[in-house]
């Protein structure tokens, strides 16, 4: 009885959620209809703001990144950052170069660059956990130049405002090692092809077409949302 009527409890919490959805959903739409104006005028802005600035200030460093990885350049940049980021967040040299680029290029370049590197099987799902749980920082561009020369007028706050976001994400990649060393443990890997072989690494051409579908399709999703 007592198993039933939790089952029972749960199945009316989700009814009472889905039906709030419901009430949302149906209530934006009639928003929406209603104040068409002000939702066509608020789109147009939205977009401009994609065009003006999104797109410009993330695409290129997305496609760079994804050639950055698919060349193989990421294991060199490891190489010199793989000891620090080993002894200080138990990360290998190619997450390490994740790491670097979360942390110069904003987000969602750290993220973006993560979740390749899973995808091509160069580091595993425990690693790549932990890395995106610290990665995904505002560019040294944004903080220095955009926050601190544009909106307060002094590069010294821009500079202090970088360094403090990027010690904040180092403090929580050093204990985050400690949460996620169990699942580095299990060495779980993605990327396999269908015959069980490791993905083999493409030519220029290939990564290159690559590189900028996934980045315009990245951009379209931020951009959407």
């Amino acid at each position: 009885m007592t198993e039933r009527r939790k089952r029972k409890e749960e199945s009316d919490r989700l009814s009472r959620g889905q039906l709030l959805f419901c009430v949302m959903s149906v209530a934006a739409m009639i928003i929406t209809f209603a104040l068409s104006e002000v939702a066509i005028d608020a789109m147009s802005e939205g977009m401009r703001v994609c065009v003006s600035t999104v797109i410009p200030s993330l695409f290129p460093f997305m496609v760079f990144s994804e050639l950055l990885i698919s060349s193989g350049a990421a294991e060199i940049v490891g190489k010199y950052l793989g000891i620090a980021a080993s002894k200080l967040f138990e990360l290998s040299r190619e997450g390490a170069a994740a790491l670097m680029l979360g942390f110069l290029c904003g987000f969602p370049i750290g993220s973006r660059s993560a979740l390749s590197l899973y995808e091509k099987g160069r580091i595993s799902r425990g690693e790549t956990e932990h890395i995106l749980s610290f990665c995904n920082n505002p560019s040294s561009a944004f903080l220095i130049s955009a926050v601190g020369i544009s909106l307060f007028g002094s590069q010294r706050l821009g500079v202090a405002l970088y360094a403090a976001h990027i010690l904040s994400s180092c403090i929580v990649g050093f204990f985050g090692r400690f949460y996620f060393r169990k699942e580095k443990r299990k060495n779980e890997f993605f990327s396999y092809t269908n015959d069980g072989k490791m993905e083999r690494r493409e030519g220029f051409i290939s990564s290159l077409t690559r590189a900028v579908s996934g980045s315009a399709a990245s951009m379209l999703t931020i951009c959407a949302f």
